[in-house]
């Protein structure tokens, strides 16, 4: 810096300090305004992290909880089950000296009740005219009474002892083809349609037996013995 341009302007070289120093001061103002946002940042970031930790740890307790639901709701569907095959097999327990016969045509002026008129199906078709035979009781199912062109109600009957509901049923397939006053009547053990359902599955394999000569049976519930 030469003599003559101070001798010019002797304030140049103050001003020159003060520029420089006032560029400093800016620029620690510019660091301290962004110490000031990383440290906001910072801050926002350990929120975050707050956030998403206590966000794993709930996940972890729902996974936890929807587990256990999973175990649970497994659990009362076996208990479910159990209950509903207990239910089936007490339902059929109690049908299991019943016998339903399908294709009887309404009563008659000598026939008042359809004890009189299963007595005389047994004895007609079947032969079995036994006076040890007992029936508790006999009834039509539930429903509207049909026109004569429909199919009349099936009947359903309660032997007293298992081993005439055993006699009945073996005596009908026996004769095959039940022919009754120009009606063809069909005998059946009496089930519940579940346990129908599962004896339907054994029909082509029934056939096939009869077809070669086989003896089988078809035992409680539904297992099917050759």
């Amino acid at each position: 810096f030469s003599t003559a341009n101070f001798l010019v302007d002797p304030h140049r070289p103050f001003r020159r300090s003060l520029g420089e120093h006032g560029e400093k001061l800016g620029i620690r103002g510019h660091v301290t305004s962004i110490k000031g946002d990383l440290g906001r940042l910072a801050g926002r970031l350990l929120d975050a992290e707050n956030k998403l930790t206590y966000l794993e740890l709930c996940g972890k307790d729902r996974e936890e909880r929807l587990d256990n639901l999973e175990r649970e709701v497994e659990q009362q569907g076996r208990y479910v089950s159990e209950l509903w095959d207990h239910m089936q097999d007490l339902e059929n327990q109690s049908r299991h000296n019943n016998i339903r016969i399908l294709g009887v045509p309404g009563l008659d002026s000598l026939e008042r009740s359809t004890a009189v008129l299963l007595h005389s199906i047994l004895t007609e078709c079947l032969g079995l005219d036994d006076p040890a035979m007992e029936t508790e009781r006999a009834h039509r199912t539930l429903g509207p009474k049909p026109a004569s062109e429909q199919r009349p109600r099936l009947i359903i009957a309660r032997l007293l002892r298992f081993t005439d509901r055993e006699k009945i049923l073996r005596h009908a397939r026996e004769m095959g083809k039940i022919q009754w006053r120009d009606t063809h009547l069909m005998f059946f053990p009496d089930m519940s349609k579940e346990l129908a359902a599962h004896h339907k599955k054994f029909t082509a394999a029934r056939h096939r037996c009869m077809a070669l000569g086989l003896k089988y049976a078809l035992q409680y519930p539904a297992i099917l013995r050759i």
